[in-house]
């Protein structure tokens, strides 16, 4: 019997406290020991269905649900299911002491004992609401000691824990705006980076919901691909495609006052158990207020009050997007503020307001000439606080909309603002991963470093010294924001292109060293032939030389005895047993085979010593080509050797240097 219930004791117009019981004789001692209307769902799994019944028919009424306490049964259904139902419709719930029903309360305690019980449970708040107890509030116990710091979403602009509205004329992108603030907030993780937005810096970041009243599914689409990699955490409601606009807040049908709605006590309970949500943005407000005129002061305050209970429960940064009034062109931030829609109760009830207004078209045609693009209708925005109750961040920001449509703060480029070192650093490390994923990477120094390229960098960093552009990417390595990596298998190990950890050239730095750590691995396994006690003869170490040389012959990777190319300078591609050997030994070792004949220098271009200086065990890979080589300059033909290696990095005919001294990759 789905929804199916019976009131005992018919509520009237303007009931403020409504009861909901599981079992008939609960609710008849429920009814006959308070007095109060109490609905009879018949049975636990009714529960929910009946509760909302009740909350979309009397939305501002106190609701109480009565449950049983199933102590004896597995699972004790009578608990679970109405405690579910309580938080689904932002209702009270209540048990009676020592398990059972109120039935049975009543049968051993009285029905004082029961109507005592049930008023206690309705004075008790509900998600952080309900009747002011002074002796909570003792100012001495409440309030001694150091005051906690303020939580910020955008430090100046959005607390955590506080309402705030967002107000803008038309057309200017608020809900863009917003979303672009939810994807930020959501793929920003505690410890992370500060991440930006259009509307400032964010401070933490968490879980983002945002519903929106007004765009579909397809356009909400088309802006997140815009925006980029959507990250886990962010939710997304685009009503005319989610079941159609819900009603959060309405007229009560008996009194005609304002009062909450069923959706939103839904909503709040889903808000309540989201974990780490730090961002709700509801857009547009007016949309979501069914019957209510903003208008009117006592609705806009029923709607602001609620509003601050749902981010003091959840710790959020509530934001609600508004329009303006059509009232002419705006120049100031007072006059902004008195262009909000609606009553004073309105902008008085939530804790900031953030207003964006469109500049004129001679001061936005001056803006975008000082930045070298050109003007559009609409494209330079004006944007900042005009009320707050608390240290706000009062500066004026200068927006100005990007190709795809974004609005990005340009002061630092206008030069009204001047860089924090914190801002720099974030410019300077998107500019390093932007580089880095179009392959043309910085260093930190040298003939590709920071200052010698500054002027690859954003503009606001034109200016910066050496010494603070080399220091500011030290500090962003040290934190982690930026690895050094290599890019070629000659490079030094520690690596020198700057990158952000997951990067384009992160990851070919990342497959280079897999690739060496199995040429490693290949070594060792050639190490450990004939070893006794750890300490290979002489000639076991000439043994494990020569065929590590043959091998990366093989590979068109071959080695020279001295120079660049050399054993030493590569030795750290050898088996492990010659990393710490000195040179004159590991080139004493070399010689040896040479002077036996079981390593022969090779010649494979025309600037090669007459000698030859690539080494290879005869026959092998660079023997033949050698050889191949010889045989033309022999027959004395004049023809130009075209000889290459097969290895991608790998000396050419017409490219390998005479003395060795340049690096294979460099050679290619």
């Amino acid at each position: 019997m789905k929804g199916g219930h019976v009131w005992l004791g018919r509520p009237e117009n303007g009931a403020t406290a409504l009861l909901l019981a599981e079992g008939w004789a609960t609710a008849a001692s429920l009814h006959q020991a308070t007095g109060l209307p109490v609905c009879v769902a018949f049975n636990a799994s009714n529960l929910g269905d009946v509760a909302r019944m009740v909350r979309k028919q009397y939305p501002a009424a106190r609701l109480l649900i009565c449950g049983d306490d199933d102590t004896q049964t597995p699972g004790n259904p009578g608990r679970t299911k109405a405690t579910e139902a309580a938080q689904a419709v932002g209702a009270g719930a209540a048990f009676p002491p020592g398990g059972g029903d109120f039935n049975d309360m009543a049968q051993t305690q009285g029905p004082g004992a029961v109507k005592a019980h049930v008023l206690d449970a309705l004075r008790e708040p509900v998600g952080g609401g309900g009747v002011l107890n002074l002796a909570d509030w003792q100012a001495e116990q409440r309030f001694s000691g150091p005051p906690p710091e303020r939580q910020w979403l955008i430090r100046g602009v959005f607390p955590l824990g506080k309402a705030a509205l967002l107000a803008a004329a038309g057309g200017v992108g608020k809900s863009f705006l917003l979303l672009e603030l939810a994807r930020a907030t959501a793929a920003t993780r505690p410890g992370d980076t500060r991440s930006f937005c259009a509307l400032g810096s964010l401070e933490t970041g968490g879980a983002a919901v945002l519903i929106c009243a007004e765009d579909d599914a397809i356009e909400i689409h088309n802006r997140l691909a815009a925006l980029g990699p959507i990250p886990p955490g962010l939710h997304v409601i685009p009503c005319p495609d989610a079941g159609g606009v819900p009603s959060l807040f309405g007229l009560d049908p008996h009194t005609r006052s304002p009062a909450t709605m069923a959706d939103f006590a839904v909503l709040a309970a889903q808000f309540r158990e989201l974990p780490g949500l730090r961002l709700v943005c509801l857009d547009p407000l007016q949309a979501l207020c069914g019957g209510l005129d903003l208008n009117l002061p006592q609705h806009a305050q029923h709607v602001c009050g609620e509003l601050a209970k749902l981010a003091s429960e959840t710790g959020a940064a509530v934001i609600v997007p508004h329009h303006f009034r059509k009232s002419g062109d705006i120049a100031t931030p007072e006059q902004a503020r008195e262009a909000v829609r609606g009553s004073g109760g309105l902008v008085d009830g939530v804790r900031a307001v953030y207003a964006l207004w469109p500049a004129d078209e001679k001061d936005g045609k001056a803006k975008c000439r000082a930045l070298g693009i050109p003007w559009r209708r609409g494209g330079v925005v004006y944007a900042g606080v005009v009320k707050a109750n608390f240290a706000a961040d009062w500066g004026l920001a200068v927006l100005v909309r990007d190709d795809g449509g974004l609005l990005r703060d340009r002061r630092m480029e206008l030069g009204l603002l001047a860089p924090k070192r914190c801002d720099l650093q974030d410019a300077l490390r998107d500019a390093v991963a932007k580089a880095a994923a179009d392959m043309r990477p910085f260093t930190k120094t040298g003939a590709s470093g920071l200052y010698v390229r500054r002027h690859d960098l954003p503009g606001l960093l034109h200016n910066t010294s050496k010494h603070d552009l080399e220091s500011m990417a030290q500090e962003l390595l040290n934190a982690g924001a930026l690895a050094q990596y290599r890019m070629k298998p000659g490079e030094p190990a520690a690596g020198k292109w700057l990158d952000i950890p997951g990067g384009a050239v992160a990851g070919q730095s990342e497959e280079i060293a897999k690739a060496e750590a199995a040429r490693r691995a290949e070594a060792e396994e050639i190490d450990g032939a004939g070893e006794e006690d750890g300490k290979p003869s002489e000639d076991e170490l000439q043994g494990i030389l020569r065929d590590a040389i043959a091998s990366a012959a093989e590979r068109g990777k071959p080695f020279t005895k001295t120079g660049s190319n050399g054993l030493h300078a590569r030795r750290h591609e050898l088996p492990g047993k010659f990393h710490d050997m000195g040179r004159p030994t590991l080139e004493g070792i070399a010689q040896a085979l040479l002077n036996a004949g079981a390593l022969v220098p090779y010649r494979l271009a025309h600037r090669d010593p007459q000698g030859g200086q690539w080494q290879d065990v005869p026959g092998g890979a660079v023997a033949r080509r050698g050889e191949a080589f010889a045989k033309p300059l022999k027959d004395k033909s004049g023809a130009k050797s075209c000889i290459t290696m097969t290895g991608e990095d790998g000396p050419s005919a017409d490219e390998s240097g005479g003395d060795g001294g340049e690096s294979m990759g460099e050679a290619a």
